[in-house]
């Protein structure tokens, strides 16, 4: 008997210490001085409560009638993407079914699309939704038919005009106002020749060698150093590399307008054009490179 009790007395000590769920600070406190012990387990908090930012918002203009003004509903967005049919407050006053067709303007592609209200579409934040209901699947509202149609298409447009404008293109550069004029890029075929070592003036593509202005001059003379650099290859127009000017970065378009610039300065019959084509190898467009060189 004594044996028997003993072994109920250690399958009592066995057991896990009472769990306490839901008391408050002081009664838990008040527990432990009296010498018990606890497990605390903790319920997981209501959604509502840790929820510190408000969810994104829609805004819903739809057209119900014909020449009459939309109606301009906003909701929270609380799932993506949307479905007209989580929001059943909105498909009971349209008198709306599974059935129904409703005109959705799609902004991307500018067209008005056939939606259902099981329809799925994807969405951003604080964007109107612009919807037209149908009598049936081929009879619905015509736009001229839709009060204030024009002003929500325009800010349509604006929306995506701003949503591009912030992001910036790869290939865009701007130059600063206080940014030296003449600015371009040099060609990586260009050639390099000490001045001193070329005793006859450089003939840029489309120049006339046999002009009045400047009268012929020998390849060769006897006064010039002998090397293997006093050759000047015949430059020839080849394809541009790059096209001009998005290709180029401020540095290149600098370092361009300079050896340009210089390049007209040696030859009293050279323009801007032979400059641009010689260091350029591409079209010369007036208007482009002034606006750069602006």
């Amino acid at each position: 008997m004594s044996i028997q009790m003993d072994r109920v007395h250690t399958l009592a000590a066995a057991k896990s210490p009472p769990q306490v769920s839901g008391v408050n600070g002081q009664a838990f406190l008040q527990h432990l001085q009296n010498g018990g012990t606890a497990r605390v387990i903790e319920k997981p908090t209501s959604p509502k409560h840790t929820q510190s930012q408000p969810l994104p918002a829609m805004t819903l203009v739809i057209w119900y009638n014909s020449n009459c003004d939309p109606i301009r509903l906003t909701h929270e967005i609380s799932t993506f993407p949307l479905q007209l049919s989580h929001y059943p407050s909105v498909v009971s006053n349209l008198e709306l079914t599974p059935a129904s067709y409703i005109d959705a303007y799609n902004c991307t592609t500018g067209h008005w699309e056939q939606h259902m209200i099981t329809t799925v579409r994807t969405i951003e934040s604080e964007q109107r939704l612009l919807y037209k209901l149908r009598k049936s699947l081929l009879a619905g509202l015509a736009d001229d038919e839709c009060r204030g149609l024009a002003e929500e298409l325009a800010l349509q447009l604006k929306r995506s005009v701003s949503k591009s404008a912030k992001v910036p293109s790869a290939k865009r550069f701007y130059l600063s106002e206080g940014y030296p004029a003449h600015v371009c890029i040099p060609s990586p075929m260009s050639y390099t020749v000490p001045t001193q070592m070329i005793p006859y003036p450089c003939y840029c593509s489309g120049m006339n060698p046999q002009s009045p202005v400047v009268p012929p001059t020998p390849l060769y003379s006897p006064d010039a150093p002998s090397t293997s650099r006093t050759s000047f290859p015949q430059h020839r127009r080849h394809p541009p590399l790059k096209r001009w000017p998005n290709d180029y970065t401020v540095s290149e378009i600098a370092a361009g307008f300079r050896a340009m610039d210089a390049m007209v300065a040696r030859s009293p019959t050279a323009t801007q054009k032979m400059g641009f084509e010689r260091v350029f190898g591409g079209r010369y467009v007036k208007s482009t490179v002034c606006r750069c060189g602006s």
